[in-house]
């Protein structure tokens, strides 16, 4: 019986060690999972950043940031909170129209809930929609935060201007 027993017991050990590694498993895919899915929210973000401001749609733009947000752009002090975003962007969009916005992006540094989001940015607006007359680059740091309606929203946003910033856009196609 004991030599049973011992077998039964082996048997067991081995069943359960396997049961572990496949829970391991399943939630290290888990974890990729989740990544992927903040990541995913993090670029809509951008996404939004690139599209809102041609589009003239201060809703969308505001969108992007947090009801906590504090707000750093050159020229500006920082603006705490979310109507005050609000108002210096839409003073931004009467005096001005957005030709274009683009970031190129680093790697974002995920945590849970939280994430830094590093790049350089490129905003060339016109006062009559057409001509343009100011073009800003730069880099920024972002700090952005999944909120409890699961959007990803930036929480933290410095900007800065930047000479040595190189923007590299694609050539046309040759025809």
């Amino acid at each position: 019986m004991k030599g049973r027993s011992a077998w039964v017991a082996v048997l067991a050990a081995s069943v359960m060690a396997a049961g572990c590694g496949q829970k391991a498993k399943q939630e290290a895919n888990a974890a990729k999972v989740e990544h992927a899915m903040a990541e995913l929210g993090i670029a809509a973000v951008w996404q939004a950043y690139r599209s809102a401001g041609p589009a003239a749609d201060l809703k969308a733009y505001v969108d992007i940031y947090s009801n906590e947000v504090a707000y750093s752009a050159p020229g500006t002090p920082t603006l705490r909170r979310l109507p005050a975003v609000r108002e210096y962007l839409a003073d931004k969009f009467k005096k001005s129209h957005y030709l274009e916005t683009d970031v190129l992006l680093g790697v974002p540094m995920i945590e849970g809930d939280h994430a830094m989001q590093f790049g350089s940015y490129w905003e060339i607006r016109s006062e009559d929609g057409k001509n343009p007359h100011a073009t800003d680059y730069g880099q920024f740091a972002a700090e952005l935060r999944r909120e409890s309606d699961g959007k990803w929203r930036i929480w933290r946003h410095q900007m800065t201007l930047d000479s040595s910033v190189v923007w590299m856009k694609p050539k046309p196609a040759a025809r």
